[in-house]
């Protein structure tokens, strides 16, 4: 988030849904009705409005177009995660499939984070800091994947 606006980063997470309606569309033959596509006119043309209505620099930083880099690269890879796992949910329970999600997250994440982990000093933390620590480990990143996990079961990818 630090290599770009927050203005930037907000729009370009539209892309998330444009992205899985048009996979969903294309992988899992889901049809686009008259209002799926007028609510992504109106998303497209409402972010296009808010993005040219401000004073927009001249030139670009560099490190402000490697962070919309990202993020586009993150909202296209959530997107293949959303419509990968519409065919899973039909077979497997949605408990089994975010248990591998979270081997696979940790997997990938330990050895890249694993430095930065070690250095805490665990001790120091006090009830606030366990707290946060708990609230996003379970509640921003457990709950709302369990609960993702039950709507993708329930619902096709294009009624996110």
């Amino acid at each position: 988030m630090s290599l770009t606006s927050p203005i930037h980063s907000s729009l370009l997470v539209l892309t998330t849904t444009i992205t899985i309606i048009l996979l969903a569309d294309w992988f899992l033959k889901e049809r686009l009705i008259i209002l799926t596509l007028t609510g992504l006119l109106m998303g497209i043309s409402g972010s296009v409005w808010l993005f040219f209505s401000r004073d927009l620099p001249a030139v670009a930083d560099n490190q402000q177009s490697l962070g919309e880099l990202f993020i586009i690269i993150g909202a296209f890879s959530y997107s293949v995660y959303v419509v990968s796992i519409k065919p899973l949910m039909a077979k497997y329970k949605a408990r089994h499939i975010l248990q591998w999600v979270f081997l696979f997250g940790t997997c990938v994440s330990l050895p890249i984070g694993w430095k930065d982990m070690a250095s805490l000093r665990w001790i120091s933390f006090d009830f606030i800091d366990w707290f946060a620590l708990l609230y996003v480990v379970l509640g921003a990143t457990f709950f709302r994947l369990s609960a993702n996990e039950l709507q993708y079961q329930y619902s096709g990818c294009c009624h996110q």
